[in-house]
């Protein structure tokens, strides 16, 4: 099994919201943040859509052993995220929170059946790309779009 440190997820999440301060919490341990409404809430209220570990030298970031937790807090549309200092023995806890957290993901998603594509998706994502080139050119050809004229 892989560990939860050794997860590299494409991109990245930025900690707080962007449109207002003060929404990144900070935690003095995991168990401090079991005591919270973010473990112990509602997961569809308090959705966790991104986690991040990070260990020193990951990325460039130094400093101590972090769990970053990203949430939605769909009722009122709030964005946040929590840090929390972890250590490889809080893992067993972690995983066993985030796996919750993605049975909720899961049960939102499963109407469309998340599923590696097959034959049909590959079609129709050549039909969305072929119908894309054509757009560009037809943006170029009518001076509409400058960014594709360039």
């Amino acid at each position: 099994m892989t560990h939860l440190w050794e997860i590299d997820h494409p991109y990245y999440a930025n900690e707080g919201n962007y449109y207002k301060g003060g929404l990144h919490n900070l935690f003095a341990s995991w168990d401090e943040f079991t005591t919270s409404t973010f473990f112990d809430g509602d997961r569809d209220l308090n959705l966790v859509y991104r986690w991040d570990w990070r260990k020193p030298g990951h990325h460039e970031h130094e400093g101590a052993e972090t769990l970053l937790l990203f949430f939605m807090l769909q009722r009122k549309a709030i964005c946040c995220s929590a840090e929390i200092p972890v250590t490889e023995a809080d893992e067993p806890r972690v995983r066993w929170f985030l796996q919750d957290c993605a049975q909720t993901m899961r049960q939102i998603w499963e109407p469309i059946a998340v599923s590696p594509p097959g034959a049909e998706e590959d079609r129709l994502r050549g039909e969305v790309d072929t119908l894309a080139a054509e757009n560009q050119v037809l943006e170029r050809a009518l001076g509409l779009n400058e960014e594709a004229a360039a």
